[in-house]
């Protein structure tokens, strides 16, 4: 189920409905080798008939996530700049967890070794980013036991895009529906004690802050449930995070 989980977002036609029984089943057609019935409940008092407003598609979604977001070992740790992300990952590393490095930052640090300004224009750096982003979520495609995580993912990129605006709604649901992470998604809050500027980092505080609410707004919008990650010392950040990954899996392998 984890392969096709991603194409169950986005306008889902009904092909019948029960609803003296509360459920709705819906039939899907993507990818093009696969067809499928689901049967998902409804909440109380949701119509089911046509096609499903984006309120009520999201109610369904949420009931979907609950019930097989744990087959998907992808985590994202995203938010603004300079939160504790990269320290974070680093220690979730030396604790034998595998984790996959932010694409911006290291763009940046190439074009900075060939002296050429740290960004390209919006819309490019952003492409690049994607494509980035892409090859390493593939990357882990393989397998592997134990879960992955991520110094941001496929929909942060598809989040400057959305911005730029160089990508349709359209097109950035098949990115999303196809690029599908964990529902649980880790959110790093700004964090003014520890927020710093570097060669790779510009951004003022205000500026991060920004990103941070851009971020949670963009992966609930997808269907994704955040989950602020506190700000404490990096130890029990990372305890945080293996405790909210375990209570998911049921579990956790390194």
């Amino acid at each position: 189920m984890r392969k096709y989980l991603g194409y169950l977002r986005g306008p889902l036609p009904v092909t019948h409905t029960d609803e003296k029984q509360g459920y709705c089943r819906l039939i899907y057609t993507r990818p093009a080798d696969f067809k499928g019935i689901l049967i998902f409940q409804l909440s109380p008092g949701t119509v089911a008939s046509g096609t499903k407003p984006a309120n009520q598609r999201y109610d369904i979604w949420q009931r979907i996530s609950y019930t097989v977001s744990t087959m998907n070992s992808k985590y994202v740790l995203t938010g603004g700049p300079g939160a504790g992300k990269t320290t974070l990952l680093n220690r979730l590393a030396a604790r034998g967890y595998r984790v996959v490095p932010e694409s911006a930052r290291q763009i940046i640090r190439a074009r900075l070794s060939l002296e050429l300004p740290p960004r390209p224009e919006p819309t490019s750096f952003a492409n690049e980013i994607l494509r980035k982003d892409i090859a390493q979520y593939r990357r882990y495609n393989a397998g592997g036991d134990g879960p992955v995580f991520y110094d941001r993912g496929v929909l942060d990129a598809l989040y400057m895009l959305d911005a730029t605006p160089a990508l349709s709604r359209t097109s950035i649901s098949s990115y999303v529906g196809e690029f599908d992470y964990n529902r649980l998604v880790f959110l790093l809050p700004p964090w003014r004690d520890i927020y710093c500027t570097d060669s790779e980092r510009d951004q003022t505080f205000e500026e991060a802050s920004t990103v941070f609410e851009g971020m949670k707004r963009w992966y609930t919008l997808w269907g994704y449930r955040a989950v602020e990650v506190p700000r404490i010392d990096v130890g029990r950040r990372c305890d945080f995070i293996l405790d909210a990954v375990k209570q998911a899996s049921g579990g956790l392998q390194r």
